[in-house]
């Protein structure tokens, strides 16, 4: 029956990624999100040969200020949580030479002056990590504005990741995946 929803869209899984978590997939019925970054990095990956993806949701870039802490929840830290996602999208034959990256975050949060700086540093850190490893952005939205939510499902092209406005509206910037 035409508009019926196929079966892959009825048992469609959604996961959402915390602060200080992440999660990768090869299952084209998987929907990756985070929401509310801030001043913490969102880092989409995407090997469109393998349709394997994930999203990495860290909230600081350095680990030393709480080794305990970024043993058990190696994600919330840039430092422990961007080694530890590059090794899960290759444990699914993800390969740098083809993944696509997006990345969102890094706001300033603090009015005035801001003596700790955590969305510069954790950018910064993104940024050492990436060019480390010979890998480049395809895209990266505007640090300001209500970017709350980034998605990625590895049944659509990379083109079709989408960032969502706080009302759950596409955000203006970007139009079928592409900014304006």
């Amino acid at each position: 029956m035409a508009g019926s929803p196929s079966i892959g869209a009825v048992f469609a899984q959604r996961v959402v990624i915390g602060v200080g978590d992440m999660a990768v997939s090869n299952s084209t019925q998987m929907v990756l999100s985070t929401y509310a970054l801030g001043s913490c990095i969102g880092l989409i990956a995407y090997d469109p040969a393998q349709k394997a993806g994930g999203i990495l949701h860290y909230m600081l870039p350095d680990s030393t200020i709480s080794p305990d802490k970024a043993a058990r929840q190696p994600a919330m830290f840039a430092d422990t949580g961007l080694p530890l996602f590059f090794r899960s999208l290759a444990g699914l034959k993800a390969e740098g030479s083809r993944i696509r990256l997006m990345v969102a975050g890094g706001a300033s949060v603090i009015a005035g002056h801001d003596p700790f700086k955590i969305g510069e540093r954790n950018t910064a850190k993104a940024a050492d990590f990436l060019r480390a490893n010979g890998l480049s952005v395809v895209r990266c939205p505007p640090k300001s504005g209500p970017l709350v939510m980034l998605v990625c499902s590895p049944k659509r092209s990379p083109d079709h990741e989408r960032q969502k406005t706080h009302d759950g509206t596409e955000d203006p910037h970007f139009a079928g995946g592409r900014r304006r």
